[in-house]
């Protein structure tokens, strides 16, 4: 009989309450989580491969490219992996953390953090709407769709000109947009 008598009452608290857990999850997607990935507590140019090793685990992978190594780590991603580029000194210089669905933080979330990208790289995936936002006195890169605000991968590196970041982490992007031809 309650029920009957209070239906009107008990579908406006049920929506109430949906509604409410809806508005939560969306406000938390858009935040920086207060905790650090192992990556980011990783040193650059002070952590050592050891220090890494105990922070993410053994690696999957290894290629060498001039002085320095690039070493892959298991991600939340079933098809890319993290990586760690390591000097000669076995120095973590630069990272690339792989951000998946799972994942809260967003574009947003980083410029929330550091403001607007001062600089925007262009490179093989710009076609499709995703670039490299980089902060090159913080350190920090977000290869990202600022549209859409999904984040693809978040680089990690000791501050450095942006002409300086391009030359050494980033050879394959450019501050000009790229010229795509339709092949049709």
């Amino acid at each position: 009989m309650f029920i009957l008598r209070h239906k009107k009452t008990l579908i406006a608290l049920f929506v109430l309450i949906l509604v409410t857990t809806f508005v939560i999850l969306f406000y938390q997607r858009g935040q920086i989580s207060t905790s650090q990935t192992p990556i980011e507590s990783l040193t650059l140019g002070k952590s050592k491969r050891t220090d890494v090793i105990n922070k993410l685990g053994n690696p999957i992978d290894e290629k060498t490219f001039g002085q320095n190594q690039m070493t892959s780590f298991k991600s939340d991603s079933p098809n890319r992996n993290n990586i760690i580029v390591f000097d000669k000194n076995d120095t973590a210089q630069v990272s690339k953390e792989i951000v998946t669905s799972k994942d809260i933080r967003t574009p947003k979330s980083i410029t929330s953090k550091y403001g607007n990208p001062p600089e925007t790289l262009y490179g093989p995936e710009s076609q499709n709407g995703i670039n490299l936002y980089v902060y090159p006195k913080e350190g920090i890169a977000m290869l990202a769709n600022l549209e859409s605000n999904v984040l693809f991968e978040i680089w990690h590196f000791e501050p450095i000109p942006v002409e300086n970041f391009i030359q050494k982490w980033a050879p394959e992007y450019s501050k000009k947009p790229l010229e795509f031809k339709n092949p049709f």
